[in-house]
């Protein structure tokens, strides 16, 4: 996988890449990463404690749908206990057509650099994973799809 930093975003570490999925999502899942061609591993970054992390979430979408009314949504979601029940999305951006968003722009491929924070009120999140969530307009619209690279900048 090659990811191109730009400087001032923060410093690039495998540990903190949350999908590296090559493949499209057709259905909603967490982010995958250093899977085998045979299984899939879900990908939790550990901050190692419930301290403060900021810096940017980049989101690098190489293929998504923009079908009438297809939307994307990737989030970045914390947990305190390692995602068995205590879930949060603390970072939430769409992608698709422009009419299933707010705005009238079609939001497609392209790398797009979030700011991010694992804090949420007054709790900091140890476990942090990408999710993404793909919604069909219809039924019958199986081609709806998302295919995309997210990393962690820590500042």
């Amino acid at each position: 996988m090659e990811i191109n930093v730009k400087n001032g975003l923060g410093v690039f570490d495998v540990a903190n890449v949350l999908n590296d999925e090559n493949q499209d999502n057709v259905t909603s899942t967490t982010g995958v990463a250093g899977k085998s061609t045979t299984s899939k591993t879900a990908k939790v970054v550990n901050l190692g404690g419930k301290v403060r992390s900021d810096g940017i979430m980049s989101i690098i979408v190489k293929a998504n749908s923009l079908l009438a009314g297809a939307k994307q949504t990737i989030k970045l979601q914390g947990s305190n206990d390692n995602f068995v029940s205590d879930i949060v999305d603390l970072n939430i951006h769409e992608f698709g057509d422009a009419a299933a968003l707010p705005g009238a722009t079609d939001i497609s491929t392209g790398r797009y650099d979030l700011p991010y924070s694992n804090v949420r009120g007054s709790t900091a999140y140890q476990y942090l994973r990408s999710f993404a969530v793909v919604n069909e307009p219809s039924p019958n619209s199986p081609a709806n799809h998302i295919g995309y690279v997210a990393f962690l900048l820590p500042n």
